[in-house]
């Protein structure tokens, strides 16, 4: 839900996602010898004591988890072992997901209201065998997290705010005995999902203070929460080969996705994965694409399609069986490396993202080097460029990148590869072959100097301003972002890589973003853009001393807008983009809450803005998976798919969309027409206001008042 990622990178950085963008993914380490096996964890949540109707978010920073095989069987002590025991063995967070993510660097947030319903991966790593009896989880006792309420509907308190979160028993080690011992088996997968029972002990009265609450953890059943696939590697052996080739691997991957949320080896011909799956009774089930890869055999996928496919959709529970047959038995491994850079500037491209595609087993007639097509392959390999734009990033000698390791493939079995970055046209070479040698691949189609596979990326640009209903107070300024998606799409296709600053000396910012071009002259090897696009504008406020994920100006639009024909093409220097009546005003928090009728795991709320309510149509901001707002219960042996949702937004006009279809190679089917909703606008309050600067501007010299909750009916 692109939409909502543009919200993430406002606030930070781009989150790892997972099923139905809900589970962490896994950050996984395939090495280890024979005397090792992997552990997987993952979360669910219990909550105490609290209205989750009131809250949008409650999130709890963890660093690690740590298993330790004392206490003995058999020993007359049973005690925990203490923190600094030398036997305890730690499950890290996936490397880089804690970066940036309002948690100090280290760590991962878990979202525990979304974790009442749905398993959110934490990782997969190596352990030595062995049976472990202690369970630890560790928290950021510094910064454990923070609380997002929603607006009141009276009150002194502000909603749509960061609250911290405090822990009653901030130094206690949160350790259990294991009820079931965690037994690691010789290159097996163990699942040990962990429930964080989380009981609130204080919430605030006055603005400043703190939610405080106790965490504890428990155990609980696998199959309430995942699923388990095995299957045979037929002709593979035992997928052990040389020193820095990656060992034979089976990969799950969200349909459509090149997020792997779940792997294991191959080991004596065979392998056991577990995915994250809905309860059996919450409706449609997920998908998944599966693939092999490593081990000196070609690559092989199977596309997981549902009840009306070949093989079913997954429920929590379930116990099922894919088989691979791989074509090739010791196949020579080699790599694929170049360059990529702007086709305007020569400048390289940072971050842009390079997939290998294969179509499903057993299909005919896909061809993933057509843009048409491409939804219908799945990625099996994926890369990322530099600061230099060199590709790929390094791995280990232990667990080589995935574009070091891949099949040396013949003239006759050409890779399709994808290239792709915000802002850019995409590139789709269907000629890619990987080379034993030091060269890095041949890329003969490549335009950049073939056949290196080093590449161009097009891309053109549109020029506007952002203007401000006044100009900020005198001592500060306001930030604002743009962003482009794909006409009457929650698509999202650039953003500005920097944002605007509006100073006190005038309230008007102009920015150039850079979107891909629906040039007409395009060869096939570059993939054109939408022929129309629409914009949103967001601020990024600041809010008691800090930067306010949730901004206090309106969220402005402009629908419909041509997308350059020409790549490289110059803006006109003096575009309007946005309509002269949209002025970004200053108006505080607002917030809008409602219930959703029988969901299921691929329903959406689609939150949309027309600026002047014309034929052009609504352009989207942010879409909400629903979360258990109503406690979890109801005889079921599994958790309930959620049944609520919430925006944090701007007192202003709006359309709510429920959609159904969030699996990323399918068009999301909308539900009924849009609903208006407006959205309250804050209440008067007293001088001073409790408000400490949501925004300020050079003719409200106080700030907004406490912002109000509009209840939407249900959908």
């Amino acid at each position: 839900m692109a939409a909502l990622i543009a919200l993430l990178i406002l606030i930070c950085s781009p989150l790892i996602g997972g099923l139905n963008g809900r589970a962490w993914a896994q950050n996984f380490n395939p090495r280890g010898g024979r005397k090792n096996g992997l552990i997987q964890v993952g979360f669910v949540s219990a909550i105490t004591d609290t209205s989750p109707s009131n809250l949008a978010n409650i999130f709890l920073n963890v660093i690690a988890v740590r298993f330790n095989p004392l206490p003995k069987k058999d020993s007359k002590n049973q005690n925990l072992p203490n923190e600094n025991n030398p036997k305890w063995v730690t499950i890290p967070i996936p490397s880089g997901a804690g970066a940036g993510v309002a948690g100090r660097p280290g760590d991962l947030q878990i979202d525990l209201l979304a974790g009442r319903t749905q398993l959110q991966m934490f990782n997969t790593a190596a352990v030595r065998i062995q049976t472990f009896r202690s369970i630890e989880l560790v928290l950021d006792t510094t910064n454990p997290g923070y609380v997002v309420p929603v607006c009141s509907l009276g009150g002194a308190l502000e909603g749509c705010t960061t609250v911290p979160l405090q822990l009653t028993n901030p130094g206690n080690q949160i350790s259990i005995l294991a009820s079931s011992p965690v037994t690691v088996t010789k290159q097996g997968v163990t699942v040990v999902p962990l429930q964080i029972n989380f009981t609130f002990n204080g919430r605030p009265t006055v603005q400043g203070q703190p939610y405080s609450g106790t965490v504890t953890i428990s155990q609980v059943a696998a199959t309430k929460f995942e699923a388990k696939i095995s299957g045979t590697v037929s002709g593979s052996g035992s997928g052990i080969q040389a020193k820095h080739i990656r060992r034979l691997t089976l990969s799950a991957e969200p349909m459509g996705t090149n997020n792997v949320v779940a792997s294991a080896n191959v080991i004596d011909s065979a392998y056991q994965i577990f995915v994250p799956a809905p309860a059996p009774d919450s409706g449609a089930g997920a998908s998944y694409d599966l693939f092999i890869s490593g081990g000196g055999v070609p690559y092989e996928a199977v596309r997981m399609t549902g009840n009306s496919g070949s093989t079913p959709a997954v429920f929590a529970g379930d116990d099922l069986t894919v088989n691979f047959s791989p074509s090739k038995v010791g196949v020579a491994t080699g790599t694929i490396s170049g360059n990529v850079k702007d086709q305007c500037t020569s400048s390289p491209v940072i971050g842009a993202t390079l997939q290998l595609l294969i179509p499903p087993h057993g299909t005919s007639g896909i061809n993933c080097a057509d843009p048409t097509s491409t939804s219908q392959c799945v990625s099996v390999a994926t890369a990322n460029t530099d600061n230099a734009g060199n590709f790929p990033l390094p791995g280990t000698v232990f667990a080589p990148a995935p574009f070091d390791s891949v099949p040396v493939n013949s003239s006759s079995s050409a890779y399709t590869m994808q290239i792709s970055a915000p802002g850019y046209n995409s590139v789709i070479d269907g000629n890619v072959f990987a080379s034993a040698s030091k060269v890095g691949g041949k890329c003969p189609d490549s335009k950049l100097a073939p056949p290196l596979c080093d590449y161009e990326l097009p891309t053109s640009y549109l020029s506007g301003t952002i203007t401000l209903g006044a100009a900020p107070a005198p001592g500060t300024y306001v930030m604002t972002q743009v962003f482009a998606e794909n006409h009457s799409t929650n698509t999202l296709v650039s953003a500005l890589t920097s944002p605007i600053i509006i100073l006190p000396t005038n309230n008007t910012g102009a920015f150039t973003i850079n979107v891909p071009a629906n040039d007409s002259t395009a060869p096939s090897y570059d993939v054109n853009g939408q022929p129309n696009l629409d914009l949103f504008a967001q601020a990024i406020d600041q809010y008691a001393g800090g930067t306010d994920p949730y901004p206090g100006h309106t969220i402005i639009t402009a629908s419909n807008i041509a997308a350059p024909t020409t790549f490289c093409q110059t803006p006109l220097p003096d575009s309007n983009l946005f309509p002269a009546a949209e002025t970004m005003d200053c108006v505080g928090h607002g917030s809008i809450t409602g219930l959703l009728n029988n969901p299921d795991i691929n329903t959406f709320v689609e939150l949309s803005k027309n600026y002047d309510q014309t034929s052009t149509g609504d352009v989207q901001l942010l879409s909400a998976v629903p979360v258990s707002l109503i406690a979890p219960g109801g005889g079921t042996t599994n958790p309930p798919v959620g049944n609520g949702y919430s925006f944090c937004v701007p007192p202003d006009n709006y359309s709510l969309t429920r959609y159904e279809g969030a699996t990323p190679v399918e068009s999301p089917s909308p539900i009924g027409t849009p609903t208006p909703i407006a959205v309250a606008p804050p209440q008067p309050t007293g001088s001073p206001s409790p408000c400490p600067s949501t925004c300020e501007d050079s003719n409200n010299k106080a700030c907004p008042g406490i912002c109000g909750n509009t209840s939407a009916n249900p959908l």
